[in-house]
Protein backbone atom coordinates (compact mmCIF):
# COMPACT_ATOMS: atom_id res chain seq x y z
CA UNK A 1 0.00 0.00 0.00
CA UNK A 2 2.86 2.39 0.81
CA UNK A 3 4.54 1.61 -2.50
CA UNK A 4 1.35 2.29 -4.42
CA UNK A 5 0.83 5.57 -2.58
CA UNK A 6 4.41 6.59 -3.33
CA UNK A 7 3.91 5.86 -7.01
CA UNK A 8 0.54 7.60 -7.33
CA UNK A 9 0.80 10.69 -5.11
CA UNK A 10 2.13 12.97 -7.88
CA UNK A 11 -0.34 11.70 -10.47
CA UNK A 12 -3.22 12.02 -8.00
CA UNK A 13 -2.27 15.61 -7.26
CA UNK A 14 -2.02 16.32 -10.99
CA UNK A 15 -5.43 14.78 -11.66
CA UNK A 16 -6.91 16.79 -8.80
CA UNK A 17 -5.55 20.04 -10.23
CA UNK A 18 -6.80 19.05 -13.67
CA UNK A 19 -10.34 18.40 -12.42
CA UNK A 20 -10.42 21.63 -10.39
CA UNK A 21 -9.15 23.62 -13.40
CA UNK A 22 -11.82 22.08 -15.64
CA UNK A 23 -14.62 22.85 -13.15
CA UNK A 24 -13.26 26.36 -12.61
CA UNK A 25 -13.22 27.03 -16.37
CA UNK A 26 -17.01 26.64 -16.37
CA UNK A 27 -17.55 28.82 -13.27
CA UNK A 28 -18.50 32.44 -14.09
CA UNK A 29 -16.85 35.31 -12.18
CA UNK A 30 -14.77 33.00 -9.93
CA UNK A 31 -12.62 31.97 -12.90
CA UNK A 32 -11.98 35.57 -13.96
CA UNK A 33 -8.38 36.10 -12.83
CA UNK A 34 -7.33 32.71 -14.23
CA UNK A 35 -9.19 33.44 -17.47
CA UNK A 36 -7.45 36.82 -17.71
CA UNK A 37 -4.08 35.06 -17.39
CA UNK A 38 -4.95 32.74 -20.26
CA UNK A 39 -6.07 35.70 -22.36
CA UNK A 40 -2.93 37.63 -21.49
CA UNK A 41 -0.57 34.87 -22.67
CA UNK A 42 -2.72 34.27 -25.75
CA UNK A 43 -2.65 37.92 -26.77
CA UNK A 44 0.98 38.55 -25.86
CA UNK A 45 1.87 35.63 -28.14
CA UNK A 46 0.13 37.41 -31.01
CA UNK A 47 2.17 40.50 -30.21
CA UNK A 48 5.48 38.66 -30.02
CA UNK A 49 4.85 36.97 -33.37
CA UNK A 50 3.90 40.31 -34.92
CA UNK A 51 7.29 41.73 -33.89
CA UNK A 52 9.15 38.61 -35.05
CA UNK A 53 7.52 38.84 -38.51
CA UNK A 54 8.19 42.55 -38.97
CA UNK A 55 4.98 44.03 -37.56
CA UNK A 56 4.29 46.52 -34.82
CA UNK A 57 2.28 46.33 -31.60
CA UNK A 58 -0.30 49.06 -31.17
CA UNK A 59 -2.25 48.24 -27.98
CA UNK A 60 -3.99 45.52 -26.00
CA UNK A 61 -7.56 45.63 -24.76
CA UNK A 62 -8.69 43.30 -21.97
CA UNK A 63 -12.28 42.79 -20.87
CA UNK A 64 -13.69 41.69 -17.51
CA UNK A 65 -16.03 39.21 -19.19
CA UNK A 66 -14.87 38.29 -22.65
CA UNK A 67 -11.85 37.74 -24.83
CA UNK A 68 -9.07 40.27 -25.16
CA UNK A 69 -7.69 41.83 -28.32
CA UNK A 70 -4.12 42.67 -29.29
CA UNK A 71 -3.97 45.30 -32.03
CA UNK A 72 -1.00 44.89 -34.36
CA UNK A 73 0.06 46.47 -37.62
CA UNK A 74 1.85 44.49 -40.33
CA UNK A 75 3.63 41.18 -39.93
CA UNK A 76 2.69 37.75 -41.24
CA UNK A 77 -1.03 37.39 -40.51
CA UNK A 78 -1.07 33.59 -40.71
CA UNK A 79 1.73 33.24 -38.18
CA UNK A 80 0.29 35.98 -35.96
CA UNK A 81 -3.19 34.47 -35.89
CA UNK A 82 -1.94 30.92 -35.29
CA UNK A 83 0.45 31.95 -32.52
CA UNK A 84 -2.13 32.81 -29.85
CA UNK A 85 -3.11 29.32 -28.72
CA UNK A 86 0.33 27.84 -29.41
CA UNK A 87 2.03 30.65 -27.49
CA UNK A 88 -0.26 30.16 -24.49
CA UNK A 89 0.74 26.47 -24.48
CA UNK A 90 4.42 27.44 -24.48
CA UNK A 91 3.97 29.91 -21.61
CA UNK A 92 1.87 27.42 -19.66
CA UNK A 93 4.49 24.69 -20.11
CA UNK A 94 7.29 27.05 -19.11
CA UNK A 95 5.48 28.07 -15.91
CA UNK A 96 4.67 24.43 -15.12
CA UNK A 97 8.26 23.24 -15.52
CA UNK A 98 9.69 26.11 -13.45
CA UNK A 99 7.14 25.49 -10.69
CA UNK A 100 7.69 21.73 -10.76
CA UNK A 101 11.45 22.10 -10.31
CA UNK A 102 10.83 24.70 -7.61
CA UNK A 103 13.76 26.87 -8.65
CA UNK A 104 13.69 30.45 -9.88
CA UNK A 105 10.16 31.01 -8.52
CA UNK A 106 11.21 34.52 -7.49
CA UNK A 107 12.45 35.26 -11.01
CA UNK A 108 9.22 33.86 -12.45
CA UNK A 109 7.11 35.99 -10.09
CA UNK A 110 8.92 39.23 -10.76
CA UNK A 111 9.09 38.59 -14.52
CA UNK A 112 5.31 38.20 -14.62
CA UNK A 113 4.67 41.18 -12.36
CA UNK A 114 7.02 43.37 -14.41
CA UNK A 115 5.36 42.25 -17.67
CA UNK A 116 1.89 43.11 -16.38
CA UNK A 117 2.98 46.53 -15.12
CA UNK A 118 4.93 47.50 -18.25
CA UNK A 119 2.12 46.47 -20.58
CA UNK A 120 -0.41 48.31 -18.39
CA UNK A 121 1.73 51.45 -18.63
CA UNK A 122 2.72 51.40 -22.29
CA UNK A 123 0.36 49.15 -24.28
CA UNK A 124 -3.08 49.91 -22.85
CA UNK A 125 -5.28 52.97 -23.31
CA UNK A 126 -8.46 52.11 -21.42
CA UNK A 127 -8.90 51.94 -17.64
CA UNK A 128 -10.42 48.43 -17.69
CA UNK A 129 -7.33 46.90 -19.30
CA UNK A 130 -5.01 48.69 -16.88
CA UNK A 131 -7.07 47.54 -13.89
CA UNK A 132 -7.10 43.89 -15.03
CA UNK A 133 -3.32 43.88 -15.50
CA UNK A 134 -2.77 45.47 -12.07
CA UNK A 135 -5.05 42.81 -10.52
CA UNK A 136 -2.99 40.09 -12.24
CA UNK A 137 0.26 41.65 -10.97
CA UNK A 138 -1.21 41.77 -7.46
CA UNK A 139 -2.28 38.13 -7.67
CA UNK A 140 1.22 36.97 -8.63
CA UNK A 141 2.69 39.15 -5.86
CA UNK A 142 0.49 37.44 -3.27
CA UNK A 143 1.60 34.03 -4.57
CA UNK A 144 5.22 35.19 -4.27
CA UNK A 145 4.60 36.20 -0.65
CA UNK A 146 3.19 32.78 0.30
CA UNK A 147 5.45 31.40 3.02
CA UNK A 148 4.84 27.74 2.31
CA UNK A 149 7.25 26.71 -0.46
CA UNK A 150 5.17 23.67 -1.52
CA UNK A 151 1.95 25.68 -1.63
CA UNK A 152 3.67 28.30 -3.78
CA UNK A 153 4.80 25.57 -6.21
CA UNK A 154 1.28 24.12 -6.23
CA UNK A 155 -0.30 27.50 -7.05
CA UNK A 156 2.00 28.16 -9.99
CA UNK A 157 1.51 24.62 -11.30
CA UNK A 158 -2.24 25.06 -11.03
CA UNK A 159 -2.08 28.31 -13.01
CA UNK A 160 -0.13 26.49 -15.74
CA UNK A 161 -2.61 23.61 -15.85
CA UNK A 162 -5.53 26.05 -16.00
CA UNK A 163 -3.92 27.83 -18.97
CA UNK A 164 -3.71 24.50 -20.83
CA UNK A 165 -7.21 23.35 -19.85
CA UNK A 166 -8.78 26.66 -20.81
CA UNK A 167 -6.77 26.69 -24.03
CA UNK A 168 -8.25 23.31 -25.00
CA UNK A 169 -11.76 24.41 -24.03
CA UNK A 170 -11.50 27.78 -25.79
CA UNK A 171 -10.14 26.28 -29.00
CA UNK A 172 -13.17 23.98 -29.25
CA UNK A 173 -15.53 26.91 -28.64
CA UNK A 174 -14.28 28.45 -31.91
CA UNK A 175 -16.37 25.89 -33.80
CA UNK A 176 -19.57 27.81 -33.20
CA UNK A 177 -20.56 29.19 -36.61
CA UNK A 178 -20.30 32.81 -35.39
CA UNK A 179 -17.73 33.75 -38.05
CA UNK A 180 -15.46 35.13 -35.36
CA UNK A 181 -12.06 34.31 -33.87
CA UNK A 182 -8.55 33.27 -34.88
CA UNK A 183 -9.66 30.04 -36.62
CA UNK A 184 -12.27 31.83 -38.70
CA UNK A 185 -9.79 34.52 -39.76
CA UNK A 186 -7.22 31.86 -40.66
CA UNK A 187 -9.83 30.09 -42.78
CA UNK A 188 -10.52 33.36 -44.61
CA UNK A 189 -6.80 33.76 -45.39
CA UNK A 190 -5.73 30.17 -46.08
CA UNK A 191 -9.00 28.47 -47.14
CA UNK A 192 -8.22 25.79 -44.54
CA UNK A 193 -11.44 25.14 -42.55
CA UNK A 194 -11.62 26.66 -39.08
CA UNK A 195 -12.34 23.23 -37.63
CA UNK A 196 -8.81 22.16 -38.66
CA UNK A 197 -7.24 25.03 -36.70
CA UNK A 198 -9.53 24.58 -33.71
CA UNK A 199 -8.95 20.82 -33.44
CA UNK A 200 -5.19 21.27 -33.97
CA UNK A 201 -4.96 23.72 -31.05
CA UNK A 202 -7.20 21.48 -28.93
CA UNK A 203 -4.98 18.46 -29.61
CA UNK A 204 -1.79 20.39 -28.82
CA UNK A 205 -3.17 21.40 -25.40
CA UNK A 206 -4.34 17.86 -24.63
CA UNK A 207 -1.02 16.32 -25.72
CA UNK A 208 0.94 18.70 -23.47
CA UNK A 209 -1.35 17.90 -20.53
CA UNK A 210 -0.74 14.18 -21.10
CA UNK A 211 3.02 14.75 -21.36
CA UNK A 212 2.99 16.55 -17.98
CA UNK A 213 0.97 13.72 -16.45
CA UNK A 214 3.38 11.08 -17.74
CA UNK A 215 6.26 13.17 -16.41
CA UNK A 216 4.70 13.13 -12.94
CA UNK A 217 4.28 9.35 -13.12
CA UNK A 218 7.89 8.88 -14.25
CA UNK A 219 9.18 11.07 -11.42
CA UNK A 220 7.19 9.05 -8.88
CA UNK A 221 8.65 5.80 -10.21
CA UNK A 222 12.19 7.21 -10.09
CA UNK A 223 11.73 8.26 -6.46
CA UNK A 224 10.40 4.82 -5.59
CA UNK A 225 13.31 3.07 -7.34
CA UNK A 226 15.83 5.24 -5.47
CA UNK A 227 14.17 4.31 -2.17
CA UNK A 228 14.35 0.62 -3.10
CA UNK A 229 18.07 0.89 -3.86
CA UNK A 230 18.74 2.62 -0.54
Amino acid sequence: MQIRTSLNINSMQYRTMLIIALILSFTPIIKSTFFWLTNFFHEISHGIMAILTGGNIQKIEMLFFGHSTFYVDGGNQVLILSSGYIGAVIFGTLIYNIAKKGINLSILSFSLILSFILIALFLTEDLMSKLILIILATKIFFIYKVKNYYLQKFMFRFIAIYILVDGAKSSLSLIDGRNFGDAYELEAITNIPEIFWSLSWFCINIIILIIHYNSEMKESRNIHNMKEVN
